[in-house]
């Protein structure tokens, strides 16, 4: 697979949170939590390194603002 553990389990831990996105009522900072990220600044992180963009700027992409 050429991947280790941690960024196989970062990128299911991020498609979830993708889907999570959608909901407007949710914050990002309980979704990060949901999905398994005890530290919003490494979601942060992990989120943008694997999507291009922050999961705010993605959140708005989906609800079209």
């Amino acid at each position: 697979m050429g991947q280790s553990f941690s960024e196989i389990l970062n990128h299911v831990r991020i498609e979830a949170a993708k889907k999570l996105l959608k909901e407007p009522y949710l914050r990002i900072g309980d979704i990060s939590e949901q999905v398994g990220f005890l530290d919003l600044a490494h979601f942060s992180r992990v989120f943008k390194k694997q999507e291009g963009v922050s999961a705010n700027e993605y959140r708005n992409k989906l609800l079209g603002k």
